[in-house]
């Protein structure tokens, strides 16, 4: 009786009537694809009051004046239908996260990735458990969302072999996945879908700005590995420490780390499970990986490859990077590949368009996601509305004088308050991304730094809002150690985690933005 008594005791707290009200107001919102029917039926009648208003805009630099068209007349209809297939058709992010999805699906369903999750943490040595396992989390957006199916149960079962408090290592292996799914060593599909948003945005006001899934990669590399261990210490000396002890089970065997039973072993054994055969698979996969990387390096290092760029040499900007989706096809390919060709999972040639065919059935939704938002920002463009909400407000942000590393810290926290209601990072960027890039592009700061900003605030959102699917997933493996345990027990145990990971990952973007470091290639 006394489990249900400390339920009951956690619901009046303020912490529950805060999370309870953002809980609401995310449910109220509709499905993004509705969400952006909506949005873009409100562009069009706010298109017709600001073009009856006159209103115009000048992009500087540019002799000519930008007015206000309206998407109610005869002109913005035609524009609207004739349109239509083109705008997603040539939707920039459409093809490129089609052609990475091609590669990762081979590399995902043979079986590599998540064999890699799984070797990244297990054979890590003991007090290297918890970064291994917070690192490989942060990483863990190059399997998308199946990081969160293999990470949390696997990193109950490696704290709970260890005798250390298993229900931490659940909630520490769905924080680091979540908190810093923008961050990686690996160069992932998020990174191509966010500078293909970012380039459309940044064509309101400059067209000639072209950014590539290697724009914020060294930044990406430096703040997986910074965060991971940040994480990890706080973890280790903060977290664990402070949190109750899983429950013995009682005389009638009910309460408890026991509690789940025999289905929370089978959960742990099936994410901890790697067999030799998979062990060289991953050799292979290895081998083939540094080929790839000796092979790109002979046919684009050299003076005079035709992979540099055919004017002035150089390797940035180089067809090389401009055909960087094709890059991360053929190399998620290969690899997988040879982990499929050893494991088994992959015997003959027509395996593999067979598990494409597979790893693109899972994309559908995006693809309807990005056919509606695909018609938003063309109105958006079309109507004028982006170039004068740009132009006015840089000349707001000129009037109040307000330093870069200021208004980067302001984005920062405008997208975590957005993620925790908006749990879909592409509908949140393509939202966010048409006024906030040309805006902050017409106060000197560059749209890579803007990009940047959205993945810290996106990233750290995820796992603190309730509107995640994978927050209900994470509760429920809390649940199987702590019984009681509810959402405000799980915060308690994410919040110290990502106020930890957001303070250090926003100090050290601040610092990279001020030194002048570049955020990538």
């Amino acid at each position: 009786m006394n489990a249900p008594d400390r339920t009951v005791q956690e619901r009046p707290t303020r912490l529950a009537r805060v999370l309870r009200v953002i809980e609401r107001a995310g449910n109220r919102l509709p499905d993004p694809v509705i969400l952006f029917v909506v949005l873009s039926l409100a562009l069009a009648a706010l298109s017709a009051v600001l073009a009856a208003a006159g209103l115009s805009a000048q992009v500087p630099g540019q002799d000519e004046v930008t007015p206000i068209r309206s998407l109610l007349t005869g002109e913005g209809l035609r524009f609207a239908l004739t349109e239509a297939v083109p705008n997603f058709v040539e939707f920039p992010p459409l093809g490129t996260i089609i052609a990475v999805l091609l590669g990762i699906a081979v590399a995902d369903r043979s079986g590599l990735l998540p064999t890699l999750l799984r070797v990244s943490v297990l054979r890590a040595p003991r007090r290297l458990v918890t970064p291994a396992l917070m690192l490989a989390g942060v990483c863990g957006s190059v399997a998308s969302d199946a990081a969160f199916i293999v990470l949390i149960p696997l990193g109950a079962m490696v704290f709970r072999t260890l005798g250390r408090n298993p229900a931490v290592g659940a909630v520490a292996a769905f924080v680091s996945v979540g908190a810093g799914y923008d961050a990686s060593i690996f160069v992932t599909a998020t990174d191509v879908l966010l500078s293909g948003i970012t380039n459309s945005a940044a064509a309101i006001v400059d067209p000639s700005i072209q950014l590539t899934a290697l724009s914020n990669y060294w930044f990406s590399v430096v703040s997986a590995v910074v965060i991971a261990m940040a994480a990890a210490v706080v973890v280790d000396r903060v977290v664990e420490p402070t949190a109750e002890r899983t429950e013995e089970p009682d005389a009638d065997g009910s309460a408890g780390a026991d509690a789940a039973g025999p289905e929370a072993e089978s959960a742990e054994a099936a994410a901890a499970r790697v067999s030799p055969e998979q062990v060289r698979g991953l050799r292979d996969a290895g081998l083939t990986l540094l080929g790839a990387l000796v092979l790109y390096a002979a046919v684009w290092l050299p003076p005079g490859s035709p992979l540099r760029d055919p004017d002035d040499g150089t390797l940035v900007p180089s067809p090389f990077l401009d055909g960087i989706a094709a890059v991360l096809l053929l190399t998620f390919l290969a690899v997988g590949i040879a982990y499929g060709l050893r494991v088994g999972t992959i015997r003959r040639p027509a395996d593999v368009p067979r598990l494409m065919r597979e790893g693109l059935g899972e994309i559908v939704p995006i693809l309807v996601l990005f056919f509606v938002i695909a018609q938003f920002l063309a109105w958006f463009t079309w109507s004028g509305i982006g170039q004068w909400i740009a132009v006015s407000g840089a000349d707001l942000l000129r009037t109040l004088g307000a330093p870069a590393p200021l208004l980067l810290l302001l984005t920062v926290l405008l997208v975590f308050v957005l993620g925790l209601v908006i749990t879909s990072g592409s509908a949140q960027w393509s939202l966010l991304a048409p006024v906030l890039v040309p805006m902050l592009l017409l106060v000197g700061i560059e749209a890579d730094q803007t990009m940047a900003a959205f993945r810290i605030g996106d990233s750290v959102a995820n796992s603190l809002t309730p509107m995640s699917p994978y927050f209900a997933v994470a509760l429920g493996f809390l649940q199987r150690y702590k019984r009681d345990a509810g959402i405000g027990t799980l915060i308690s145990m994410t919040l110290p985690i990502c106020v930890t990971m957001f303070v250090v990952w926003t100090a050290l973007f601040l610092a990279w933005v001020s030194i002048g470091l570049p955020l990538g290639v």
